[in-house]
């Protein structure tokens, strides 16, 4: 993948990434990275720039939704206590034992990473990875997480027979999902953040 940085102005820094296994244009706009446009074999970079123009205002909106999580973000952050690794470590495995066994699931292991777009994971073989930063949400989205990565063993998708699934036994489950938006993986670094 070949990678071109450019500033480019009323966005900022942007990133041009060259992928083999592109097939589209696509723009990706993440919290406290440059705005990244990913190009297909073939495609000149004059066309990337010209789709980053065409784009600018859906991601002038993304880079402000960001801001105001940011800004919401520091305060959350600022009321939350601190967690060590290890220690969150421990707290995620119990409870992710406790919600397997009492609800029937079953998991190959639990993998833990400082992943900085995504809380959790469920690979095809039912390995569950999950964001080290987790022990650091309310009690009520660390299980709405745990939970989705869990269902996820049984039915792979994010259809309806996934949502009904969830909601069985995590009523209000999509609540949470708008709730888990006013947190970011990727802002856990700020202030030194250790864990």
């Amino acid at each position: 993948m070949i990678t071109t940085e450019r500033r480019v102005a009323g966005i900022g820094p942007v990133t041009f990434q060259r992928s083999r296994r592109a097939r589209n244009l696509r723009i990706t706009v993440q919290p406290l990275q440059p705005v990244r446009v990913v190009l297909p074999p073939g495609i000149p970079l004059e066309k990337g720039r010209d789709f980053l123009q065409s784009k600018k205002a859906w991601i002038a909106r993304q880079l402000k939704m960001h801001e105001e999580v940011l800004k919401r973000h520091q305060v959350l952050l600022s009321s939350m206590k601190p967690v060590d690794p290890d220690t969150a470590r421990r707290r995620l495995t119990a409870r992710l034992e406790t919600l397997a066994s009492r609800f029937g699931f079953s998991y190959k292991k639990c993998l833990f990473r400082k992943q900085k777009t995504c809380w959790g994971s469920c690979s095809a073989e039912n390995t569950i990875s999950l964001n080290i930063h987790l022990a650091k949400l309310p009690a009520r989205l660390t299980d709405y997480v745990i939970l989705h990565e869990l269902i996820h063993t049984r039915v792979k998708s994010h259809g309806p027979a996934f949502w009904k699934a969830l909601e069985d036994v995590l009523p209000g489950a999509k609540e949470r999902a708008g709730e888990l938006r006013n947190y970011s993986p990727a802002l856990f670094s700020l202030n030194g953040d250790p864990g």
